[in-house]
C-alpha cells in the first residue's frame, strides 16, 4: 500500500483532493479558531493593511497544509473514518500550539485551553455542513459515498456549498473586526423599513423557492430523466442559490452603508481640523490667519452641505 502511494494515480489524486477539497476546509478550521482565541485582534488597527502578513504565514498556512495531507493520505491508507478525524484534531492542535510559540506566555494554559475548545467548535461545524450538504445530495441524487470519493469533480463540487457558507462566517468575523459597523449585517436592515421589506420578501422567495423544487423533485420524478451528474450540478446550484441571494443582499446593504458612515466621518474630521486650527490660532493671537481660516471653513461647510445634498437626492 506505502508503495502505491507514489504511483501516479495515486499521488495525483491525493494531491488534486488535498488543493481543492482539503486545504480550503482546513484553512477555514484554522482562522476560525485563531480569530476566535484573539490573534487578529490587529485587525482592527487602522495601520493593518493585510489580514494575513508575513508573521502569520507559518501559523496560518502550516497547519493548513500538514492537516489536510494527513488527512488524505490516512484516507488513501484506508483508516476509518474515526480515526481519521481523531488524527486530524490532535496534528492540527500540536501544530498550532507549536506554531503560535505560547509556551514563554505566562497565559500559556489559558490559551491552548481556550484554542482547544474553539478548535472543537470549528470541527464540529465542518462537520455538521459537510453532514447535511452530503446527506441532501446524497438522498436526492442516489449518489454514494463511494463514487464521491473515487471522482475528485464529484467530491470538490458537493464541497463548494460547504465553502460557500464557511467562508461567509469568515467574512463575517473580518467585517466585524474591520469595519465601522462592526459586522452588524441586519442592524441597519432592520431598521429601515423599506430594507427589511426587501429582506423578509427575498427569505421569503427563498424558502418557498425551496418548497417548490423539493416538493417536484420528490413527488414529480423530474430527474429521473437527467443523468447523474446533471443532477448533481443542479442539487449544488439549488443549495448555493439562497445563500447567495440572502447573504448578497445583506452583504450589498451593509457596503453601501458602512460607505456612507466612513464619507460622513471624513467630512466630520475635516470639520474638526478646521476647528483645531482656528483655536490654535486664536490662543497664538494669529488673526490674520484666523479670517484667512474662517474662509476656508466656509467653503469646507458648503462643500459638506453639497456632498450631503447630492447624496440625499440620489
Amino acid at each position: 500500500m506505502f508503495s502505491d502511494l507514489f504511483t501516479y494515480d495515486a499521488s495525483t489524486k491525493i494531491f488534486f483532493d488535498t488543493l481543492f477539497i482539503s486545504i480550503p476546509e482546513v484553512f477555514f478550521w484554522v482562522l476560525f479558531t485563531l480569530i476566535l482565541v484573539g490573534e487578529f485582534e490587529y485587525w482592527s488597527e487602522s495601520e493593518c493593511k493585510r489580514l494575513i502578513n508575513k508573521f502569520d504565514y507559518v501559523r496560518v498556512f502550516l497547519p493548513t497544509v500538514v492537516v489536510a495531507f494527513i488527512i488524505n493520505i490516512s484516507y488513501y491508507f484506508g483508516l476509518s473514518w474515526y480515526l481519521v478525524q481523531f488524527i486530524s484534531i490532535v496534528s492540527f492542535y500540536i501544530i498550532l500550539v507549536v506554531t503560535n510559540d505560547v509556551f514563554d506566555d505566562a497565559s500559556a494554559l489559558k490559551w491552548m485551553s481556550r484554542t482547544f475548545l474553539f478548535m472543537i467548535l470549528g470541527f464540529i461545524i465542518n462537520k455538521i455542513l459537510n453532514f447535511l450538504v452530503f446527506s441532501f445530495i446524497m438522498h436526492i441524487s442516489k449518489i454514494t459515498i463511494e463514487q464521491i470519493n473515487r471522482d475528485f469533480l464529484l467530491g470538490f463540487g458537493i464541497s463548494l456549498p460547504i465553502r460557500v457558507i464557511q467562508y461567509i462566517l469568515l467574512l463575517y468575523f473580518v467585517t466585524k473586526k474591520r469595519t465601522l459597523l462592526k459586522g452588524q449585517w441586519l442592524k441597519h436592515i432592520l431598521s429601515s423599513p423599506l430594507l427589511s421589506a426587501i429582506y423578509y420578501v427575498i427569505v421569503l422567495f427563498n424558502v418557498l423557492f425551496l418548497k417548490v423544487i423539493y416538493e417536484a423533485i420528490t413527488n414529480y420524478y423530474v430527474l429521473e430523466e437527467m443523468s447523474k451528474n446533471s443532477v448533481f450540478i443542479l442539487l449544488i446550484a439549488i443549495i448555493l442559490s439562497p445563500v447567495i441571494n440572502i447573504v448578497g443582499f445583506m452583504i450589498g446593504c451593509y457596503y453601501v452603508k458602512n460607505k456612507e458612515i466612513e464619507v460622513k466621518n471624513i467630512e466630520a474630521e475635516k470639520l474638526n481640523n478646521l476647528s483645531e486650527n482656528i483655536r490654535l490660532y486664536i490662543k497664538n493671537g494669529n488673526y490674520d490667519n484666523i479670517l484667512w481660516k474662517l474662509n476656508g471653513v466656509r467653503i469646507e461647510v458648503e462643500n459638506i452641505a453639497k456632498g450631503i445634498y447630492d447624496r440625499d437626492k440620489l
